[in-house]
């Protein structure tokens, strides 16, 4: 979107009989030059030298990583290289291009965000050269989509990298991105200059006339090229015909036709689009090439589009198609997408004549969501499509679309597209009645038989009456064929990603083996400093704005607007790890990331007599900590403990400062009025619950301030150790179990869960111990909580024929409580609870002192003679009569008498 500001500063008007007409000078006299009144662009030639950058290079490595010192830097080295010429870059690089000591080349961030010509051709040549790794590399293909100032120069030096062998995939969409920008920043067409048109020369040859293959891998090269051609938009209006042709052709892959329909996205409505409207209004073509087709003719609405939609749909007799075009149109009539309103207001009543009902896990449909703020400013617009085939229940695409409406502009965000196909039999595994959960699927026959089968009287096998040559074709023409049937059945998948309406990505899974067994020189030396247990840092800058611009004013002095952003991303790592088995392994290390964005604007003035001016800085910046370890034994121990070595985080800031900028320096205008605090924290029952506390303080300025002036805006998430002796979080849970045969009850079994926080004064332990034993006849529960401590213990013998049984309850390790009961086969039931004692005799915490012993005796018939075999329990008791119950309470003798007939 381009906006066009006109200034008219003269106009006719009707002369008076008495306003004198002044003489006009002729240009052609010496003393008058005639010139525009429109301010042309002055680039002020750049003071920096080798030395300079070199020494900016050496500043930077000492920075902290996020801090804003390494921002401001960054953003001076950007600008430093932009006024280098290519030998000076080409210098420079040989002097400075070694890394900091956390494993930081400047250089190569710096380069992509630099933009220049000189910049972007001495990164073609290092690639050109090897002297990039494969990641660098693609990082630098990348930043080609978002160069501010493109030029026709760029693409001429660029083109190379689309020559040499094995080129990335990304060469490909960054050049043409980088072409579409180019063209989209020309007032007329761009097909006439020397680079555009030898990269669309090179697209055009590398496509071909018509859709055949010599190569096994011309099908992915073919789709890539397709995908830079939908990437270089403006530039490659002159291979609409073969596109169409690709589309038209049924020989030709699903996947290179559709890449063929895509293509058309940034082609510009001019061009001729009369093969995806047969392809559209053609019945017997697949759902999916049909719906491709109705969303291309859709990018170019019109009064002949809105005919063929309102035919096709009327007569449609594909649910998959129909649901989708209704579903659409739809959307479309109730969209809040600003970018959507004039194609709303286009679209015919009677457009929808037939009406479908889709279900969301069966049809292809379209969705359409849009977020609108309470002024209006901000928005975002999602969009959602699904598409399935008759051929298979799995969707057959799916894509994403997010777009950030701001300040009147709109910005496609980010695009996801994801088509799968032939997946079914991985779905059926993993899903399936017999799947790799717990059965066993046979997938191929077992290689039993010989290699070379028997010979049948099949139609292609050998015939007496055909000669040997001729059975030797057939049989090679047997293997093409059996062949390409097993390409058509193996899984395929595409991935694409789009960023800012570029495509900058594109993954097939065939090559996905291949480029992940690519070696890498740095990925190979993270590995090693990590098995090494050495900390490795990543970090990555860049450069989202660096623009300056002065212009004169009346006073005579030039003003200057500089603005300037840059963003930053560092992550700390190091462990130790050993992966034996799926359920055996060990994990150690720490996590630390952390990311800064940094935004500076100034106005002013520069002159030999000094500067003076406004400085306003906002920056966002947060961090994170994730150290501990995970250990795992045989799957039935796990343990996970988590550090706190930190006594404070800062999970996230926002700053926003203003400053005055004079010739002896820069001075905060912070403290100019005095701003309003506020802070707010969690209560202290949480904070000493878990041993940190969350606070948020919030800084605004005061009110009745200029709205320039409304500074400094302070916001801050911090988390505060109040524990100083907590030092770790840590999880234990750990089972044990011996199987008993023919029952589900195993033998023994333990269980232990547990979450605390050791070597800290305050209690947080929280813990569960079941265990058991049937042959010992014992068990033990115990439970752990920071008020209360519970152990119950538990055991049974057998002597001679009576069966003891214990029971002890031990409270927060301080009283005793017991409880002795045992039992003969004549039904005699004892019992004695002694007094409760406490564990440690220095407590004074009051304990029970009863004294109780019981007997209680059921059954029939009663024996002649019951003795108590246990030392608590000594008395002879004879029968007297029938139904004689002894009690014991207290130490005193209670006996009644209850009469019954024997056996009532």
């Amino acid at each position: 979107m381009r906006t066009l500001n006109s200034l008219t500063l003269l106009r006719e008007m009707s002369l008076e009989p008495a306003v004198t007409v002044l003489p006009i000078l002729d240009p052609d006299d010496g003393d008058v030059t005639p010139s525009s009144l429109l301010y042309e662009w002055e680039e002020t030639p750049s003071q920096a030298t080798v030395v300079m950058v070199a020494a900016s290079v050496r500043k930077l490595c000492l920075a902290q990583t996020t801090s804003f010192e390494a921002a401001e830097l960054f953003s001076t080295l950007v600008s430093e290289l932009q006024g280098l010429s290519p030998d000076e870059l080409r210098a420079l690089w040989r002097q400075s291009s070694f890394k900091c000591r956390d494993n930081w080349q400047p250089l190569v961030d710096a380069l992509p965000s630099c933009g220049s010509e000189p910049c972007v051709g001495l990164m073609k040549d290092l690639i050109v050269s090897g002297e990039v790794e494969a990641d660098e590399m693609e990082a630098w293909l990348w930043s080609l989509a978002f160069v501010p100032q493109p030029t026709d120069a760029m693409v001429h030096t660029l083109l190379p990298l689309l020559q040499i062998s094995g080129t990335s995939p990304s060469a490909f969409l960054g050049v043409s991105a980088l072409t579409h920008n180019l063209c989209a920043s020309l007032d007329g067409p761009c097909g006439h200059l020397p680079g555009v048109s030898s990269l669309v020369k090179m697209l055009g040859e590398a496509l071909g006339a018509n859709c055949t293959f010599r190569e096994p891998s011309d099908p992915e090269q073919l789709q890539l090229v397709l995908k830079a051609i939908g990437n270089a938009g403006l530039a490659a209006t002159a291979l609409t015909p073969t596109l169409s042709t690709y589309a038209s052709q049924r020989d030709c892959p699903p996947e290179v036709r559709l890449g063929a329909i895509q293509a058309f996205r940034r082609v510009p409505c001019s061009a001729d689009r009369a093969a995806l409207s047969h392809l559209y209004q053609n019945p017997e073509e697949d759902a999916e090439i049909r719906i491709n087709a109705y969303l291309a003719l859709m990018r170019c609405p019109g009064e002949a589009v809105f005919a063929q939609v309102r035919r096709t749909q009327a007569a449609e007799r594909s649910t998959q198609v129909g649901s989708f075009v209704w579903s659409h149109l739809t959307q479309l009539l109730e969209t809040g997408d600003p970018l959507k309103r004039a194609l709303q207001e286009a679209l015919p009543e009677d457009i929808l004549s037939q009406e479908f009902q889709p279900e969301a896990w069966k049809h292809s449909s379209y969705a359409d969501v849009t977020f609108r703020s309470v002024s209006g400013s901000l928005g975002a617009n999602v969009e959602r499509t699904i598409l399935f085939s008759p051929a298979s229940f799995l969707p057959r695409s799916a894509t994403t679309n997010l777009t950030i409406h701001a300040l009147g502009h709109a910005f496609s965000l980010l695009e996801l597209g994801l088509r799968l196909e032939n997946a079914e039999k991985i779905v059926h595994r993993l899903f399936g009645s017999q799947s790799f959960w717990g059965q066993e699927e046979e997938t191929e026959p077992q290689p039993e038989k010989s290699p070379e089968p028997e010979p049948e009287p099949t139609p292609w096998g050998p015939h007496p009456d055909c000669p040997g040559e001729r059975s030797r074709k057939l049989r090679d023409i047997q293997q093409k064929v059996t062949r390409r049937r097993a390409e058509r059945r193996a899984l395929r998948c595409q991935l694409s990603v789009k960023v800012f309406g570029h495509e900058l990505s594109f993954v097939d899974c065939g090559a996905m083996a291949s480029r992940v067994n690519r070696p890498s020189l740095n990925l190979a030396e993270l590995a090693v400093k990590l098995l090494k247990g050495q900390e490795v840092q990543v970090t990555r800058r860049l450069n989202l704005a660096l623009q300056e611009l002065t212009f004169p004013t009346v006073s005579g002095l030039p003003a200057r607007l500089t603005l300037r952003a840059s963003a930053a991303v560092s992550l700390r790592v190091r462990g130790t790890a050993n992966f034996q088995h799926p359920l055996d392994f060990s994990v150690n290390g720490y996590v630390k990331p952390s990311a800064l964005l940094w935004i500076s604007a100034q106005m002013g003035t520069t002159g030999v007599l000094g500067r003076a001016g406004l400085q306003w800085v906002t920056s966002i910046r947060g961090a994170a900590s994730l150290d501990g370890g995970i250990h795992a034994r045989k799957g039935r121990d796990l343990k996970v403990h988590l550090n706190t070595p930190e006594e404070a985080v800062e999970l996230l800031s926002f700053s926003s400062k203003l400053y005055l900028v004079t010739g002896d320096g820069v001075r905060s205008l912070s403290n100019a009025h005095s701003p309003l605090e506020a802070q707010s924290c969690t209560d202290e029952k949480a904070s000493q619950t878990w041993g940190w506390q969350l606070c948020t303080e919030v800084t605004w300025p005061a009110a009745g301030q200029p709205y320039l002036l409304s500074v400094p805006v302070f916001a801050a998430v911090m988390l505060t150790k109040q524990d100083r002796g907590l030092q770790q979080y840590l999880l234990e849970a750990t089972y044990t179990f011996h199987p008993q045969k023919d029952s589900w009850l195993p033998q023994e079994a333990s269980v232990h869960l547990f979450m605390g926080t050791p070597k800290s004064e305050v209690p947080r332990d929280v813990g569960v111990d079941v265990r058991y034993s049937l042959p010992q006849g014992k068990f033990r529960l115990k439970l752990l909580h920071p008020r209360k401590k519970m152990q119950l213990d538990g055991k049974i013998e057998t002597l001679q024929s009576t069966c003891v049984g214990h029971l002890e309850l031990i409270l927060d390790d301080r009283d005793v409580y017991y409880i002795k009961v045992c039992s003969t086969p004549s039904g005699l039931l004892c019992g004695h609870l002694p007094p409760s004692r406490p564990l440690r005799p220095q407590s004074h915490s009051p304990y029970l002192i009863l004294d109780i012993t019981f007997c209680v005796l059921v059954g029939f018939p009663l024996p002649p003679t019951v003795t108590c075999v246990t030392s608590w329990c000594s008395e002879t008791y004879k029968e007297e009569k029938h139904g004689l119950k002894t009690y014991y309470l207290l130490g005193q003798k209670l006996m009644y008498e209850s009469h019954w007939k024997r056996g009532s």
